[in-house]
C-alpha cells in the first residue's frame, strides 16, 4: 500500500511540474502586470498628460515608461481632434432677482416705479 501511495505522489508531482511549465510557456514574461501596479501607472500617466481619469484604463504598456509614452500619444491625438479640455477659468454666473430671466431694473427705474405705485398710477 505504501508503494502505491509513493507512486501516486510521484505521478502527481510530474503532472504538477508539466502544468507549471505549460503555464510559463503560455504566459510570456513581457505581459504587462495586472492589478494595482498597472492601474497606478495608468492613472499617473493620465493625470500627467491631462487625460481624464475615466480614460486612464485605455493606456497600454509593459512598463511605466511605455504607459507614459502611450499617454503622451493619446493626449496628442485628443489635441489633434480638437476636443476642448475643461475650462478652468470660468466663474459661475450669479443668479439675480430669484431667476425668471427678467432683467434687474436700474435703481432710478425702481425708484420711479415705487413712486408711481405709491401715487396709485402704474408705470410700465
Amino acid at each position: 500500500m505504501a508503494r502505491v501511495a509513493v507512486k501516486v505522489a510521484e505521478r502527481a508531482e510530474e503532472v504538477a511540474q508539466r502544468a507549471r511549465e505549460a503555464i510559463k510557456a503560455a504566459v510570456p514574461p513581457s505581459q504587462p502586470p495586472a492589478g494595482p501596479d498597472r492601474q497606478v501607472w495608468q492613472l499617473r500617466a493620465a493625470l500627467r498628460h491631462g487625460i481624464p481619469e475615466g480614460h486612464a484604463g485605455r493606456l497600454n504598456g509593459t512598463t511605466a515608461e511605455e504607459v507614459d509614452a502611450d499617454a503622451a500619444a493619446f493626449a496628442a491625438m485628443i489635441d489633434q481632434a480638437g476636443v476642448p479640455g475643461p475650462n478652468l477659468r470660468t466663474r459661475p454666473m450669479p443668479i439675480a432677482g430669484g431667476g425668471g430671466g427678467a432683467a434687474i431694473p436700474e435703481p432710478a427705474d425702481r425708484r420711479a416705479s415705487l413712486v408711481a405705485h405709491m401715487r396709485g398710477t402704474r408705470r410700465i
